[in-house]
């Protein structure tokens, strides 16, 4: 599992307690002091003096969705204001490979750009972000565009200094992971890890692959883990083509720890999944076992058996 909380590497108690809450729900509304500065590029890092002209861009992808366009030009509008003043502030372009790359530059959200390239957004999850200083470029990138908002508000908030400076250490990066409803998750106390599949009878089968999908987002959601998709008969999920016992019901059991799922109802392998994701994992918290003898059959509306009743919280 990755971890749950922020890890600083320079400034750690500063940083840390201010990157564990805003990885904790805060809104993504930026507020800054009034106080004016402006940008230079020093060795060692990149220091920001008052009422300067500064020679950096502003970059987002050239196709970024519209809360990552909204941050930059928030980015840059507040550095502007609160920075250099107007006429002052930093440029703004896309990382279009016909665009010029500049030596100074703020970078939102993912781009082309090289440094981007080690950046595992999906393990950062939604609310989840880096930022980090390299060669004289700021890099902020979320694991989707709410957490690259937040990246910006943290990098707006933390650098605009009361004194009228921003100065950004060499090799300085922070990294806040996205906090999960269900940050372990269990099958007969069997731990559900990266490397968990979804084993489905046929891969060619659109189907299958939709369900499996739509399980595969669903604990990826809640846990962190992102389960392959694979064809089979073994995974840490299965969806099996064998009915459920009983007609018109579905069923899921643990068994040799995995979990898996059966259907004969009209909803078909979608139904069962589906009726496991809103039982079992939409209104969960905490670390959570599905332990060995778990079995879970829906019979229509009126039948429904857990066992054991609402599953095991850790």
């Amino acid at each position: 599992m990755k971890p749950t909380r922020a890890a600083i590497l320079l400034f750690v108690p500063l940083l840390l307690s201010l990157c564990l809450f805003t990885a904790c729900g805060e809104k993504d509304e930026t507020t800054v002091p009034e106080d004016q500065v402006s940008a230079e590029t020093i060795s060692g890092g990149i220091h920001i003096a008052p009422g300067e002209e500064t020679d950096f861009m502003v970059i987002r992808g050239d196709t970024s969705e519209d809360r990552v366009t909204k941050a930059a030009v928030e980015l840059r509008s507040v550095i502007e204001e609160k920075v250099t003043g107007k006429g002052n502030g930093p440029g703004i372009a896309t990382d279009w490979e016909k665009n010029p790359v500049y030596p100074h530059e703020f970078i939102v959200g993912p781009t082309l750009r090289p440094g981007d390239a080690d950046i595992d957004r999906l393990a950062l999850g939604e609310t989840g972000y880096t930022i980090r200083e390299k060669d004289g470029c700021v890099y902020i990138c979320g694991g989707s565009g709410k957490g690259t908002a937040l990246g910006v508000n943290y990098f707006i908030k933390t650098f605009i200094s009361k004194d009228g400076s921003i100065d950004v250490p060499a090799g300085f990066e922070c990294t806040v992971y996205h906090e999960y409803d269900i940050p372990a998750l269990y099958i007969a106390m069997n731990p559900v890890e990266k490397g968990a599949v979804i084993a489905i009878p046929n891969a060619a089968d659109s189907r299958w692959k939709r369900t499996a999908e739509t399980l595969q987002d669903a604990v990826y959601r809640k846990t962190g883990i992102y389960p392959a998709v694979q064809e089979g008969k073994q995974g840490t999920f299965v969806l099996s083509d064998t009915p459920a016992a009983y007609d018109g019901a579905n069923e899921i059991t643990a068994e040799d720890g995995s979990l898996v799922f059966r259907s004969s109802s009209g909803s078909g392998i979608e139904g069962c999944v589906n009726s496991f994701i809103s039982e079992y994992l939409n209104h969960s918290y905490g670390c959570y076992n599905f332990p060995s003898d778990f079995h879970y059959l829906q019979a229509g509306d009126d039948i429904i058996i857990r066992y054991p009743e609402g599953g095991q919280n850790q």
